[in-house]
This record gives C-alpha cells, sequence and structure tokens, in this order.
C-alpha cells in the first residue's frame, strides 16, 4: 500500500475592521470541524483557511481605558478553494458602567418585609423603601430554569427551553412582567403589582433592580449548550422589558462529575453571548454578576485548609474558557459575588467558622483573576444551612473595614428579608446593620 501526499485545498479570509480606535482584537475563525484560526486585526489582514467548509467568526471581547469593545456583528462565512472572501467586521464601543463600592442584598421573594414603613400594601412602593435604603443592587430571588423549584430535591434536569419562570407564579416572567389592559387579563398581575412596586422603591433609592436567575431549588443539569442562544434571547427580552441586569446563581454546575465540564463551558459561552447580545441591543448599561462559592479560584480547596469540594476551580475553568475564546470574565461581568457562608466547622480551617485570616486567603484566589473592584464578599448574618456558623458583627465589621482599605468591590448579603433561620438571629436585621455600615464605610452619603 502507498499513500500520495496531497496539499489540503485552502482558501483565504480578507479581513476588516472598523471601531477599534487603533487598539487590536484577536478573530477567531472556528470551521465545521471544530478546529479555530485566528489573526490579530488590524496588524494581520488576511489568513490562510482550509477550504470547503464554513466558519463562524467572532472575536474577543476587551476592555480599554473605561471602555469595552465587543463584536457587533459575529458571522458565519463560507470559504472556497483558491478563493478570497472579505470579512468586514465592526465593533462596538461602551462606556463600561461605574459604580461606588456594591452594597447588595439579595430579596426573597417569598418573604415580605421586615421593616415594613409607610406602608403595609404590598403593591405600594413606601411598603419596600426602609428595608432596601442600605442597598445599591437589590437582587430579586429568584428566577428559575424549573418550572417547580424545589429546595428540598432539587430537580435533576435540563430546561426545558420554553421559559424562565418566576418562581413564585411558576409561570414566563416574560408573561408575568408584560402590562394588559385591561390590568385584570394578565393573570399573575397580583404578583406583577408587588414586582412593580419594589422596583420603584429600588429605582427611588437610586439602585439597581438585579433579576437573580437559579438559587439551590433550581435544576442541576441548568441549560444545554445547543439552548444557550434560546436563553441569552430571553434574557435580552426580559430586560427590554423590565430590570437592570441579572446575576447567575447556579449551585449545581458540579454536582454531576459526567457534565460538570459541559456545565462549566455552558455558562461561561452564556456570559459571553448575553453581553455581546446586549451590547449589539444598544443595552451597554445592563450589568451581569456572576455569584459563585469561597472556593471558586482554588484548584483544591484543601490546601487553604478546607474539605475538598466538587466545586473547586468552578471559577477558574469559566475563566479559562472565556480566555481561550478571546475573553475573560473581567470582560463580561460587572461583579462576582462569593458566598462565604453555608460551611459548616468541620470543613473549615481548623474547624473554626470564618476569620480574618481566611476571609483574606479568598479575596487573594480572587484577585489573581479578578480586577478587585468586582470582587464583593459575601455574608450571611445569622442561621446558615450546611451546619454554616455565622462568624459575628465584629468579624464582619472588620471584613468590611478591609473591603474599603483596599479597596475591593464590596458587600453582599442573604438576605434582606430573611427573618430569623436556624437561630434566634434575624438575619435581615443583622444584614440591616451591616449594609449600612459598609454605606459609612464605602463613602456612601443618603
Amino acid at each position: 500500500m502507498s499513500y500520495t501526499e496531497a496539499p489540503i485545498p485552502t482558501g483565504t479570509a480578507k479581513v476588516s475592521a472598523t471601531g477599534l480606535d487603533g487598539h487590536s482584537a484577536t478573530i477567531y475563525f472556528t470551521g465545521e470541524d471544530k478546529e479555530t484560526y485566528d489573526l490579530e486585526t488590524p496588524k494581520d489582514k488576511t489568513i490562510s483557511l482550509p477550504a470547503n467548509q464554513s466558519y463562524n467568526v467572532t472575536a474577543n471581547t476587551f476592555t480599554v481605558d473605561g471602555y469595552r469593545y465587543s463584536l457587533d456583528n459575529p458571522q458565519t462565512i463560507s470559504i472556497s478553494e483558491n478563493k478570497t472572501t472579505a470579512v468586514a467586521l465592526a465593533f462596538n464601543k461602551s462606556p463600561v458602567p461605574t459604580t461606588k463600592q456594591f452594597i447588595t442584598g439579595y430579596w426573597e421573594n417569598w418573604k415580605g418585609a421586615l421593616r415594613p414603613q409607610g406602608s403595609t400594601n404590598v403593591n405600594d412602593p413606601a411598603y419596600y423603601s426602609n428595608d432596601i435604603k442600605p442597598y445599591t443592587h437589590v437582587l430579586y430571588s429568584f428566577l428559575t430554569l424549573a418550572k417547580s423549584p424545589n429546595p428540598d430535591n432539587p430537580q435533576a434536569a435540563y430546561w426545558d427551553g420554553q421559559a424562565i419562570y418566576e418562581s413564585m407564579t411558576q409561570a414566563n416572567v416574560i408573561d408575568v412582567m408584560t402590562t394588559t389592559d385591561p390590568a385584570w387579563q394578565n393573570p399573575h398581575n397580583w404578583q406583577k403589582l408587588k414586582i412593580d412596586a419594589l422596583i420603584k422603591a429600588v429605582h427611588n433609592n437610586k439602585s439597581k433592580f438585579i433579576w437573580a436567575i437559579g438559587g439551590w431549588s433550581d435544576l442541576t443539569k441548568t441549560i444545554k449548550p445547543e439552548q444557550i442562544d434560546t436563553f441569552v434571547n430571553k434574557v435580552v427580552e426580559l430586560l427590554k422589558l423590565s430590570g437592570d441586569g441579572v446575576d447567575f446563581d447556579w449551585e449545581h454546575l458540579s454536582q454531576d462529575q459526567a457534565i460538570t465540564k459541559q456545565q462549566l463551558d455552558t455558562l461561561a459561552e452564556t456570559l459571553l453571548k448575553l453581553r455581546q447580545a446586549l451590547d449589539k441591543a444598544g443595552m451597554q448599561d445592563k450589568q451581569i454578576g456572576y455569584t459563585t462559592r469561597f472556593n471558586a479560584f482554588m484548584q483544591n480547596a484543601s490546601d487553604y485548609g478546607f474539605s475538598h469540594f466538587a466545586s473547586d476551580g468552578e471559577g477558574l475553568a469559566i475563566n479559562n474558557w472565556l480566555k481561550a475564546h478571546g475573553s475573560s470574565l473581567n470582560a463580561v461581568v460587572d461583579w462576582v459575588n462569593i458566598m462565604a457562608y453555608d460551611v459548616g466547622p468541620n470543613d473549615m480551617p481548623n474547624g473554626q467558622t470564618w476569620s480574618i485570616p481566611v476571609y483574606k486567603d479568598i479575596f487573594d484566589t480572587f484577585a489573581q483573576h479578578i480586577d478587585k473592584s468586582k470582587i464583593v464578599m459575601g455574608f450571611e448574618p445569622g442561621g446558615q444551612a450546611a451546619g454554616g456558623v455565622w462568624e459575628g458583627m465584629a468579624v464582619d465589621k472588620s471584613v468590611i473595614d478591609y473591603i474599603a482599605s483596599i479597596p475591593y468591590g464590596g458587600s453582599m448579603f442573604w438576605a434582606i428579608n430573611q427573618p430569623a433561620y436556624n437561630s434566634s438571629e434575624v438575619t435581615g436585621d443583622n444584614a440591616y446593620e451591616l449594609a449600612n455600615y459598609s454605606q459609612q464605610k464605602f463613602g456612601y452619603t443618603h
């Protein structure tokens, strides 16, 4: 048997790009065979590619001097043998939203206000105004992929692709938030009125209303790779209708080790495509958050004195996928919330609860990969799940002092309106005190 060596037929892509303001961007050509080729524009104008197949053309998203540059027209091209295909790319330049340090609180949609002031009517913004006063960002919890989320036994399933659900109504959040005339034609108007009142209270406070998607009770398998575009389109549709952004709180990414890589890659791609879609739609002001556990940037938490967890290194994997595709977590999210709670003493360093040295270790692992201004430390100042023990008011205030001194991105609290849980401590009251303390230390005035 003999073999004849034959050259692989090739064609050429000729790239032109506008909107880069003299900066460089990396252009990616991903073929039907899943091979990816890249060139740097404007330095390189042409690239030779294997012919007789189509290529998806994308580019890295990057930030320079407070502006985000993203590709406005990703496209699919065909490369033919010995032919040159023109590829005209346009980049969008948008200011990166700026804020002082974050003071973020989750709002439990299954609970009422802890300290209503001025009204007892849940449809009145005044009902919520006192609870949310010290917070810059209020995260409505939760929208879910599950139509019927189950905190006791989260369903091991993928999203049905039909809707993002508002968990109190178990209905499509788009349907819930759509205004009808007359109002009674919306069967979910009872919940819409409450949400609208909360949004009004938040905006009156000059704060941001963020839809939190996920939570412990949601589907453990989130979405399939082929569902990403559908999911992104639904989020964009929602944000055109209502809200200032979304926060991803997908807590089961590493639960099924057989699909962990798929799940992490899927979230990374979702974050990137959502940022690109919002920018392309002229919604650069809409914000994206990523909420994760304290061990997201630890390859092995046991190296830091914790137990080893299946979720170790989730943030590393997500950031690595983004970097391999020309982006990064820094480029696509506005904050990274750290869930530093719900960890029992047996899984903590030295069998203790959280202390300043442990917090500093966590900050250090995140700061190796994420801008300090985006790193937001989370607290649950009261009873906790999984045997977690609150570290106490004095420790939390010391951590907030440390956040202010560096400075890091801010503080986050679960939850604004949480009553006593597994403890005599009223979590929402403690969060309120700490949020006000954050206001003082971060230099806010109300």
